[in-house]
């Protein structure tokens, strides 16, 4: 295996200290941003989301891709707008998109760093939001992925992390 994968990926399952170090990254940022600490309320499966926007970003590492969707239900998404630009932004605007992807970003670059101190170094993809009603965030291969969920005064939101690659071997 290329780099330190086994640190992340366990049994063909994202291992409980790299979920971890997600959540701190998680903490990190929203507490940086909102000045509040969410809290991980567990992990959940695949399901559909109501009115909902998302940030989808990337990490490519030697032999490993990760994909974060970081998604917010409407009001949670108005809220944390609001919090983070001081200002209330309308929900389907493109303002919103510019919110939402800069949060993953951030994110994403919090959660980078601690992949490099894994061993794993990566470079960040560019932020992609989607917004619409019912979504469902589905990947092709079924790669290990985890989806956790977090709540806040400012509203609940998730954060999917998939792991995948053509050529890694996950551990067993």
């Amino acid at each position: 295996m290329e780099g330190h994968t086994e640190q992340i990926v366990v049994g063909g399952q994202i291992s409980t200290v790299f979920v971890d170090k997600v959540k701190q990254s998680v903490n990190n940022t929203f507490t940086s941003i909102c000045q509040e600490t969410p809290v991980c309320t567990g992990i959940s499966e695949n399901g559909v989301h109501a009115s909902t926007i998302v940030g989808i970003m990337s990490v490519v590492c030697k032999g490993m891709v990760m994909c974060l969707t970081l998604g917010f239900p409407k009001e949670t998404a108005l809220a944390t707008a609001k919090k983070f630009t001081g200002t209330e932004i309308a929900f389907d605007t493109p303002d919103m998109g510019d919110v939402i992807g800069e949060l993953a970003n951030i994110l994403t670059g919090d959660i980078a760093a601690a992949m490099e101190q894994l061993g794993m170094p990566g470079e960040l993809s560019i932020p992609t939001v989607a917004r619409g009603s019912e979504i469902e965030m589905l990947l092709p291969t079924r790669p290990p992925s985890v989806t956790l969920n977090f709540k806040s005064t400012f509203g609940s939101f998730w954060l999917k992390v998939a792991l995948g690659s053509p050529n890694i071997q996950i551990k067993k």
